[in-house]
């Protein structure tokens, strides 16, 4: 069985138990929202080429090679919901879907430290024979993710009085755009840009920190780690890279 129909078997088996009035004692509906800062490692198979400058053929020459690299997003936020279905303490099958909420553009800073790149965003200095480094111009090579994405999951747990985890398994399929051009003056000018999608899985742990009811509302708090594995697709080709992430964060859930 493959990892997409498990995943498939898990959910309608999860829905069959929602549906089902004679275990209606042992569902649990939750929604949850994680914010977890992600490292993207990032291996594209294709560098680009980018030209000088028109502006800057005087003292530049020669095209400057440039390739999107890895870097950490800290723009990432899931908001989803789950079916539980299981005892109150025990072990527990769930599923659901989580909206993803991903604003990491890419950007460059400096400070007293230098140069930092933050995101899937490479800036290259251009060949000069008259500048230093640092005050010539630059190009830039970056991966943006889209800004929503629907993550399906499904997962098994265990819920104790002092402890309790979960192991989760979701398909993930998101969009990427790829850009690159001149960085002069502090902005981007692109020159081109083309489409990605990225197809694998996601793995997640996630374990109790926090269980508590305030006002009457009862919520849990919960440490999650995840990693991600995909390859990236451009024009329907299976060739364009290889896209993994690593995850930490903290997850809120409330039953509704």
């Amino acid at each position: 069985m493959t990892l997409k129909t498990w995943l498939a078997a898990g959910i309608a088996s999860t829905l069959i138990a929602v549906s089902s009035p004679t275990h209606a004692q042992d569902l649990d509906f939750n929604w949850r929202i994680a914010y977890a800062p992600r490292y993207y490692s990032l291996d594209l198979n294709e560098s680009k080429k980018i030209p000088v400058h028109p502006d800057e053929v005087s003292f530049l020459h020669g095209d400057t090679e440039v390739k999107a690299g890895s870097g950490w997003d800290f723009l990432v936020l899931d908001l989803g919901a789950e079916a539980r279905f299981g005892k109150k303490e025990g072990f527990n099958i769930f599923g659901g879907a989580d909206l993803e909420i991903d604003g990491g553009s890419g950007k460059v800073f400096y400070d007293s430290n230098g140069r930092h790149d933050i995101g899937m965003f490479t800036l290259k200095q251009q060949s000069s024979d008259t500048r230093p480094e640092r005050s010539g111009s630059f190009v830039y090579d970056k991966l943006e993710p889209k800004l929503f994405s629907i993550i399906p999951f499904v997962g098994v747990g265990f819920k104790g009085k002092k402890y309790s985890f979960d192991l989760e398994y979701a398909l993930s399929n998101r969009e990427f755009e790829r850009k690159w051009g001149h960085y002069r003056f502090g902005e981007e000018e692109a020159i081109g840009s083309e489409k990605y999608d990225s197809k694998g899985s996601r793995f997640a742990f996630g374990t109790k920190v926090l269980e508590d009811d305030v006002y009457g509302i009862a919520f849990m708090w919960s440490l999650q780690l995840m990693y991600e594995n995909c390859d990236l697709e451009k024009d329907n080709r299976t060739n364009a890279g290889k896209l993994k992430s690593y995850s930490i964060g903290l997850a809120l859930r409330k039953s509704f």
